[in-house]
């Protein structure tokens, strides 16, 4: 038996254990329950998944790449005559004003224009004395050997154009022939390719129908020498067609040639009859009186001839060659000596740049060549500006002259605007990318903007104002068919939509769903915090699911560089 005492206490500490043994089993008892009922139904599960709203807004579409600047005009000088360069005024960077000396040019060959010019004028001047005072005997003469100097030029334009007609026709029978004979060769080739093949074909055939193991390496050497025949006869046939080419192309270029050699004689022929007309005509017309107009036509021979003088001189003075415009020297390709062609000089826009990729959504860079690299100085103007970006042929379709743009400037994060001024017709060639060149004007104002200075470029190629999108990644698309999933009251429905511009921050989405809508983020978009029904929110996702107190928080999905915003769960 206990003593009195300790049977009072251990008699509270009995109590105890029996009400701390009856709250944990109504305890377990209540979980059980809780659990069987949400097992059946009785509680229901709130839907998951990360949320973002339809909004309204502007969507654009754009590509980017990257490029140089340049200036926006070039001019390309070159003498207007030929000659040896003799002397350079000028270098590279200095900055020139119109009409400042930029070369000299050997002026031997124009000043010795200017002599004969002038004495052309003394001799129309003669023939004003000739015509006033009428012929002599000796005129008359001088008349006679020029109709029969016109004469034997024709006789000798017409044997020439005899001969270059037979050098054509024998040309055509050879080079025809050849051709022939090569395309001959190409049939032959094929035909033997065809008999190899046969051949390997029968070859294999009976090696796989062969069982016996003593004939099968016999088999085998045949089918490999069977093989190496049919790679002898297509290295034939590759050859043969790569003569026939040959063959062809020396054939169209010989009678292209000669043809041009016929036409070349048929002018001459035709320059030397109106010549002897015309000596004939003048004998006549100088056996004659002094008619009414010889006269006024000695003066006109005479002011052409004082015009040829005006224009030799001018072509002295030209030897030095000037600049047209103010600007600065951006190029000197003349040397000490080099002889030139003349052409005078040409102005345009100019391009140039780093060579690399221009794509849509990414930087690139862009390639081409100066369009006035044939100058023997180049002059560019520095203040109008503009930058010269190559574009993939993907995206080269969607860009347009006149659509805006901006450039930003790495090395001075600086943006300006800008717009596409021209899109390049023929595409250029880097890496086996095609691409093509798009020049972007800068604004005339931009002192801190340097030649040479590396500029990315977006170019904004479509924008739709004041209108519904939602986040790319939300659209699901089969086929010609795009769906999304609303969420409407807790429930989950597919809606089908119809879409249109795919922009940067997102999709157009023109017909399905109404501002503010909810939508569902298909799996896989994000990752989705776990959280207890009625528990505090899970982390916040690496596309923007989950996250935020009690629920599923707002975030950025990453997919596609497009915003989206989740919405919380309930608290």
């Amino acid at each position: 038996m206990l003593e009195p005492s300790l049977a009072g206490r251990t008699a509270p500490v009995k109590r105890r254990t029996i009400i701390i043994n009856s709250v944990l089993g109504v305890a377990i008892l209540g979980v059980g329950a809780a659990t069987a009922f949400s097992a059946i139904g009785g509680a229901p599960q709130q839907p998951t998944g990360t949320l973002v709203s339809v909004q309204r807004g502007t969507v654009s579409s754009t590509v980017t790449a990257t490029g140089n600047v340049e200036a926006g005009s070039t001019v390309a000088v070159n003498p207007s005559g030929s000659g040896e360069v003799t002397k350079i005024y000028v270098k590279v960077g200095a900055k020139v004003a119109k009409g400042d000396k930029l070369l000299k040019i050997d002026d031997t060959s124009a000043r010795r224009d200017l002599k004969t010019a002038k004495a052309s004028l003394a001799s129309a001047e003669a023939g004003m004395t000739t015509t006033t005072q009428g012929r002599s005997t000796q005129d008359q003469a001088v008349d006679d050997a020029g109709v029969r100097s016109a004469q034997t030029a024709l006789s000798n334009a017409r044997k020439a154009l005899s001969q270059a007609k037979a050098t054509y026709a024998l040309d055509q029978k050879q080079q025809h022939a050849l051709v022939n004979k090569a395309d001959s060769a190409v049939e032959d080739a094929k035909d033997q390719l065809s008999d190899a093949k046969s051949e390997l074909a029968k070859a294999q055939r009976e090696l796989a129908s062969e069982t016996d193991p003593t004939k099968t390496t016999e088999l085998q050497n045949q089918v490999t020498q069977a093989q190496s025949a049919v790679t002898t006869a297509e290295n034939a046939v590759t050859t043969a067609k790569s003569s026939l080419t040959q063959a062809q192309q020396t054939r169209d270029k010989t009678l292209l040639s000669s043809k041009q050699n016929v036409q070349t004689q048929e002018g001459q022929v035709s320059a030397a009859g109106d010549s002897l007309a015309s000596q004939e005509a003048q004998r006549a017309s100088n056996q004659q009186p002094a008619r009414e107009g010889a006269v006024e036509s000695a003066q006109a021979q005479i002011d052409n001839a004082r015009v040829s003088v005006e224009q030799a001189e001018q072509a002295v003075k030209d030897t030095t060659v000037r600049a047209p415009v103010d600007g600065t020297v951006a190029d000197i390709s003349a040397v000490l000596g080099q002889s030139s062609s003349g052409g005078g000089s040409a102005s345009g826009g100019s391009s140039g740049g780093t060579s690399g990729n221009g794509t849509s959504g990414s930087s690139g860079t862009s390639s081409s060549s100066s369009s006035s690299s044939s100058g023997l100085v180049t002059l560019v103007n520095e203040k109008v500006k503009q930058i010269t970006a190559s574009v993939a042929e993907a995206d080269i379709v969607k860009v347009k002259a006149g659509q805006t743009a901006s450039v930003t400037f790495p090395a001075s994060s600086k943006t300006l605007s800008g717009k596409v001024t021209s899109v390049a017709t023929q595409s250029t060639v880097s890496n086996n990318v095609v691409q093509y060149d798009v020049a972007i004007s800068l604004p005339t104002a931009n002192s801190t903007v340097r030649l040479g200075q590396t500029g990315d470029v977006t170019i904004t190629t479509a924008s739709h104002a004041d209108v519904l999108y939602v986040p790319t990644s939300a659209i699901t698309t089969t086929g010609n068919q795009a769906t999304v999933t609303r969420r409407a009251d807790g429930t989950d429905a597919t809606v089908q939509i119809e879409t249109g511009l795919v922009g940067s921050v997102g999709t157009e989405v023109t017909r399905g769903l109404n501002e503010g809508d909810q939508l569902v983020l298909p799996t896989g978009t994000g990752t989705q915090g776990f959280t207890f029904p009625g528990g505090p929110g899970g982390s916040a996702g690496s596309d923007g699911a989950g996250g935020g107190s009690g629920g599923a928080g707002g975030g950025t999905n990453t997919d596609n560089g497009e915003s989206g915003t989740g919405s919380g769960g309930p608290r």
